[in-house]
């Protein structure tokens, strides 16, 4: 802030300013010829007049320092920030305020912070070191941690999967692949190939700066019961379902060309022939569908031949 003066030749004599007051608040000891209150990196022209019986003058001027440069920048990570420092080096590095209480930390030196917390904001001072120390504070906010949420929907040999967080990352069976043949899509998730009714575990491990995964379970769905029986009748058979409801009956192979016509509902059977053999399809109709067939053979015609012998006064009958 001015300037420090030492006199070579002869002492008692009066230091001043030449032309006078500076006007930027700068004063000079008339008697050390110290500068105090200056402004950094400015020419001030001191004068140092002798007191003695044959004064002479002698003129100097002289510049400040500079003030030091400060200026730094942080870039964020996912537990604290690096730090570039574009100004003067050799400086220190400390936390406004204090330790942030959190566990991160500050390398004093490198600026450098660690151990801190996803998505929190950390406020840095640099202090320069030289001859005019100067101060920059700069906030930073650490990166968010990923959000690795998703969801898994069960199908009949797996299940889709829909990314709920970040996409862009991984899926994998947690614990390796499953023997079973069952196998996933790393990108998408979806999972194929497996077992009705079978547990998988699945990880999805996000791939952004700062990743994070998460672990679920699906459990395939069962597969449907199509069983059935029929009972034969003269013209076809009815039908009970035992398993699951809400299928569909058909013949096997399409129409049987006798006529015989079956309900795809209730699987019915009718208009068909006498002791003939009909196969009977049932498809389950939910997610999972399950097909079962089975054979019916129609009730054989009644035979009614008998005879008659005749008496005096009628006949006798005979059941062939």
């Amino acid at each position: 802030d001015g300037a420090t003066a030492n006199i070579l030749g002869d002492s008692g004599g009066t230091f001043s300013f030449v032309g006078g007051d500076p006007g930027d608040g700068a004063v000079i000891d008339a008697t050390t010829g110290e500068i105090t209150l200056g402004t950094y990196d400015t020419v001030y022209n001191v004068m140092y007049t002798t007191g003695g019986a044959c004064p002479s003058v002698t003129e100097l001027p002289v510049t400040t320092l500079a003030k030091d440069n400060p200026l730094f920048e942080l870039t964020a990570t996912c537990d604290g920030a690096t730090a570039n420092i574009l100004g003067d080096s050799g400086g220190t590095f400390s936390f406004v305020g204090g330790d942030p209480g959190d566990g991160a930390v500050i390398d004093a030196t490198t600026g450098e912070i660690t151990l801190g917390t996803y998505d929190t904001v950390y406020n840095v001072m640099y202090t320069t070191g030289g001859a005019c120390p100067s101060v920059t504070e700069l906030p930073v906010t650490t990166l968010a941690k990923d959000n690795p949420l998703f969801e898994l929907t069960a199908t009949c040999d797996g299940a889709t999967a829909n990314i709920l967080g970040d996409s862009g990352g991984t899926f994998s069976f947690v614990d390796g692949d499953p023997v079973d043949g069952a196998v996933i899509d790393q990108n998408s998730g979806e999972i194929t190939g497996g077992l009705y009714g079978t547990s998988y575990n699945v990880m999805y491990t996000t791939g952004g700066a700062c990743p994070d995964f998460l672990e679920l379970q699906v459990t395939t769905l069962n597969e449907e019961f199509s069983s059935f029986e029929l009972t034969p009748t003269c013209d076809g058979a009815t039908a009970v379902i035992t398993g699951d409801q809400g299928g569909t009956f058909s013949f096997v192979g399409g129409n049987p060309g006798d006529g015989a016509v079956i309900d795809a509902t209730t699987g019915e059977i009718t208009l068909g022939t006498y002791d003939t053999v009909y196969n009977v399809m049932y498809t389950t109709g939910g997610a999972c569908p399950s097909v079962t067939e089975l054979p019916v053979t129609t009730l054989a015609k009644d035979n009614p031949l008998f005879e008659l012998t005749a008496t005096c006064d009628g006949a006798t009958a005979n059941i062939l």
